[in-house]
């Protein structure tokens, strides 16, 4: 999981942020607008922080108990 949030993480300062997101968009050739990555960033940091902690990250792509 570490790997793939330092994909994500281009500045590497351990958090993702709109910045971070935009550059491995395009590094994968695709346009995302600006409201779209918000809403992206708004959605997984639970902190409220504007960016997404490595735990944030973790916690989202985990298995969830059924339970």
């Amino acid at each position: 999981m570490h790997n793939a949030f330092e994909l994500i993480d281009s500045n590497r300062d351990a958090f993702i942020d709109k910045e971070d997101l935009r550059q491995f968009f395009v590094r994968h050739c695709l346009y995302v607008p600006d409201k779209e990555l918000q809403a992206l960033i708004e959605r997984y940091d639970r902190e409220l922080s504007g960016k997404i902690s490595y735990n944030e990250f973790l916690s989202e792509l985990t298995a969830k108990s059924i339970y």
